[in-house]
């Protein structure tokens, strides 16, 4: 039995699936296996992946059916003693498995461990360790619930805590970070400052493909769902969550009404309002800020029109 399970879900993506396999190849922690979870690839990812010559890899087709389906095909496939998600166009420093195993194996107590990402975009530029300013060990519901900071490619789970706990399929983005919510109530959580793993923004992808209201929204629903139906309250006193929900809604009114979608804003505007009233003042200093910026990009056009 392989002491890591390493699962990489993957679609049309078989140049940067190679390369994330062979980041995997090079950890320095050896005992471990590859589930390749093929979300009903069209472009020989298979061909691509049957040239790798590794017998810790295992390579799994399935019929397309989103990133929650396959990664939990690979959770109900994994034979290791611990989890590991990779996403196929992100990368392990060579140490990350290494060290993440280490730790979480000299203490108990923590259920999971998690590791800064650091964020590589197209033309190369990062922006190094981007959840390093809320990263914090321990019971980690509250913090969580507040701003959501682990990621998926950036964590180690004992496999123990996952028998029938699965990814939710009827969320199409956000995903990730009910799981996490989800987990948080179960097991103390163990930040790991000394590696790092590089997630490649890619611009195609889910996130960034139009319907931004759409993603804002399901991120909405994600903490408003813990609260009420997966026992967040039991968690999180209700004046917190309250608040925290407002300023959720209201910040993604503010990002719909800029993105013109008015209809979809004012119902978030609605609800930052239901969940705390005195939202009303901040929507009204909000909406002066909005109305005085476009009165500046008017009037800056109007000067330019006229070369003034």
């Amino acid at each position: 039995m392989p002491k890591i399970s390493v699962i990489i879900p993957t679609y049309n993506r078989k140049v940067l699936l190679r390369e994330a396999v062979e980041s995997v190849q090079r950890q320095t922690w050896k005992d471990l296996e590859i589930l390749v979870i093929d979300d009903g690839s069209t472009d020989g990812t298979e061909q691509e992946i049957s040239a790798v010559d590794d017998g810790r890899l295992r390579y799994f087709w399935k019929k397309n059916g989103g990133v929650s389906s396959a990664r939990n095909l690979g959770l109900r496939e994994a034979k290791g003693e611990y989890i590991a998600f990779l996403d196929s166009d992100d990368l392990y420093v060579p140490d990350y498995l290494e060290t993440m195993v280490s730790l979480l194996e000299g203490s108990p107590e923590y259920g999971v461990a998690y590791a800064s990402v650091t964020m590589e975009h197209p033309d190369g530029s990062r922006q190094e360790r981007m959840n390093d300013k809320y990263a914090c060990s321990g019971w980690i519901v509250r913090p969580l619930f507040c701003c959501f900071f682990v990621y998926c490619q950036g964590s180690l789970i004992r496999r123990e805590l996952l028998d029938g706990f699965f990814f939710d399929e009827s969320l199409e983005l956000a995903e990730d970070q009910d799981f996490f919510l989800r987990l948080s109530t179960r097991t103390q959580f163990l930040f790991v400052p000394q590696t790092f793993v590089i997630r490649r923004s890619q611009t195609e992808s889910l996130s960034r493909q139009g319907g931004k209201g759409r993603v804002h929204l399901d991120n909405l629903k994600v903490p408003e769902r813990f609260y009420f139906e997966y026992g967040g309250a039991d968690w999180i006193p209700r004046r917190q969550a309250m608040r925290i929900l407002s300023r959720k809604y209201r910040k993604t009114g503010f990002k719909l009404w800029q993105e013109g979608r008015k209809e979809e804003g004012h119902w978030c505007f609605r609800k930052a309002i239901e969940y705390n009233k005195w939202s009303f003042l901040s929507l009204f200093l909000g909406r002066l800020r909005l109305i005085g910026s476009g009165l500046g990009s008017f009037l800056n056009g109007f000067r330019q029109a006229k070369g003034i």
